[in-house]
């Protein structure tokens, strides 16, 4: 004999029809109640119990709960998409507490940021062991239109930064148009505002 919990449910979400088993809605507290029978019967269209939500987005807390409440970034076209979702989760009862900003930034391979209206595209690895950069993203970044990430530090000084993030590996600073000694002073100064150890001669 099948247990309750066990058995195969049909729901007819804003009109499109959806089966899972009755145990992964479970998991779900608003579908606990549903099923509870504490309440009024669940309203029936041709056999299938009726929920009054977005069925497009209802598919992606349907798959959350299918995946053990596990969040596929691949999922999500964008941040609005995301927030869809959080908000549709609230509904039925479920907490996300990740945010689209630490999801882009763990899935992502590749970092656009932002800098005073100025994007600068790198690879997420090169910017690994830079403090200011590990202190930047454990927070939560404000991200914008195409996924970037947005900051306020001083322009001039970021292009510094940016520029030691793409050549730390080769332990060599290459700074372009830079001739005078004071200069290069001033660029590792700029350095060691951000965390960044720096020699000078």
């Amino acid at each position: 004999m099948i247990s309750s919990d066990s058995e195969i449910v049909k729901l007819n979400v804003g009109r499109k029809s959806f089966v899972t088993f009755k145990k992964t809605l479970l998991t779900a507290p608003w579908f606990e109640t549903f099923f509870s029978g504490k309440f009024k019967k669940p309203d029936m269209i041709n056999n299938e119990y009726f929920v009054d939500r977005d069925p497009t987005i209802f598919l992606d807390v349907l798959n959350y709960l299918r995946d053990g409440k596990t969040i596929q970034f691949s999922n999500f076209e964008n941040k609005k998409h995301f927030n869809r979702f959080v908000f549709e989760c609230e509904y039925f009862g479920i907490t996300i507490e990740n945010t689209w900003e630490k999801l882009l930034y763990t899935n992502s391979k590749i970092i656009k940021l932002n800098v005073k209206g100025e994007v600068f595209i790198i690879a997420k690895s090169v910017l690994q062991g830079v403090k200011w950069f590990e202190a930047y993203f454990s927070n939560t970044p404000v991200v914008i239109n195409n996924n970037e990430y947005v900051t306020n530090i001083v322009l001039d000084e970021f292009r510094v930064l940016f520029e030691y993030c793409l050549h730390k590996d080769k332990k060599v600073m290459y700074f372009q148009n830079i001739n005078e000694k004071y200069i290069l002073y001033n660029e590792y100064k700029c350095l060691s505002k951000y965390g960044i150890p720096y020699f000078y001669k």
